[in-house]
């Protein structure tokens, strides 16, 4: 059984921002401010996939909501 952890850290997830846009990958960090994806994948509207470089970084301001897979 896996416990549930208010910041899913290290595990896969979707973020959903305010701005709407959508990104899929590893939460890798947490900080105050912001949270860092890595592995990131934009996915649009459509349902496409697009894979993202590096590493992307949301403000908490501009979540909406995380989803862990």
């Amino acid at each position: 059984m896996r416990l549930w952890r208010r910041w899913p850290v290290l595990e896969r997830v979707i973020v959903n921002t305010r701005s709407g846009l959508v990104f899929r990958g590893v939460l890798a960090m947490r900080r105050r401010d912001y949270v860092v994806i890595r592995a990131a994948q934009m996915v649009k509207g459509t349902g496409e996939v697009v894979p993202v470089d590096g590493e992307v970084l949301v403000e908490r301001t501009n979540l909406d909501f995380i989803q862990i897979l």
